[in-house]
């Protein structure tokens, strides 16, 4: 059972120390988030490799001089008042870590960057549930203002609460969910579509890269200004409805992945990381590709702050 709670601190980033675990592509965005925001970072990774990569990175980005790295997961977590676990979407990986960071550090806030995991599974790791909340940055973390806060079954509303104001004063737009289920809301909404694309796909309707067509120059642009729901009302709920008793019925309804995508994955063709995927990705590709969701993001960010 939990002891005596201790009272959450002031969510003044500046004056908060911060741990993130994992220095992977999103760990070091989140840690050079919160370093841009004046806090004491300490980015832990057992690995050297992946330290030093994000020592790397880290130092291309404006204010992230502030962060520590460290191999020693005592050193990362010792009086912390945040902890943020951020390593990769394995359940097991992520029970361990938890719950040896729950003992070691029972006065701190710990936050999961999960994007599907239920937080209230996550939570039977920890010493107290009541300060476990989930935090789910996008990527690239640093670039993408959105983060989905989730309190699991036994949260306490002010840990949640006191999260978000933190992740508002680090410059990010948080949004909490009301419940906790499985992928929150970007992911269940992302994994629709990718099905019903993979569907399209498998029935031999078109090519990976028409579906990327279709999105872009149709319905894409539009999503940018609009949102599904406000656009529903826009265009006229009637309409939507007839179109939907009529169209719901052919969609994918999988409960798996997708034959294509099963296929590609036993055959290590799993995208840019091995060179091929759906797409074949040369390295003119990759950075074509990179420079370009890069230059898109970072005028969208200056678009929003402005």
């Amino acid at each position: 059972m939990p002891q005596e709670t201790t009272a959450l601190r002031e969510p003044r980033v500046s004056e908060l120390t911060i741990a993130v675990l994992g220095a992977g592509l999103m760990g070091h965005a989140i840690a050079a988030v919160f370093a841009a925001a004046g806090a004491p970072v300490r980015l832990y990774d057992p690995s050297p490799t992946s330290l030093e990569k994000a020592r790397e990175v880290l130092a291309t980005k404006p204010g992230a001089g502030g962060v520590m790295f460290t191999a020693d997961l005592d050193e990362a977590i010792t009086a912390a008042d945040l902890v943020l676990e951020v390593v990769p979407e394995v359940m097991q990986l992520k029970a361990e870590l938890l719950r040896t960071v729950s003992r070691a550090a029972p006065a701190a806030v710990i936050a999961t960057n999960t994007s599907a995991f239920r937080i209230t599974e996550l939570a039977e790791s920890v010493h107290d549930a009541t300060r476990f909340v989930g935090a789910h940055f996008f990527n690239p973390a640093d670039l993408i203002p959105l983060v989905e806060v989730t309190p699991g079954e036994g949260t306490d509303p002010e840990t949640a609460r006191w999260m978000g104001e933190v992740l508002t004063a680090a410059g990010k737009r948080p949004v909490h969910l009301r419940k906790d289920i499985p992928g929150f809301i970007a992911n269940r909404l992302q994994h629709a579509l990718w099905r019903e694309a993979f569907a399209l796909v498998d029935a031999g309707v078109c090519e990976p890269e028409t579906i990327d067509m279709v999105v872009l120059q149709s319905f894409g642009p539009r999503l940018g200004t609009v949102g599904p729901m406000e656009n529903a009302d826009y265009i006229g709920l009637d309409l939507l409805a007839g179109v939907q008793d009529y169209l719901l019925p052919h969609l994918a309804r999988e409960t798996s992945a997708s034959p294509l995508l099963a296929r590609l994955v036993a055959e290590n063709k799993v995208g840019r990381k091995t060179g091929s995927g759906l797409m074949d990705w040369t390295p003119d590709r990759d950075h074509a590709v990179t420079s370009r969701l890069q230059s898109h993001l970072i005028a969208k960010s200056t678009t929003t702050k402005g």
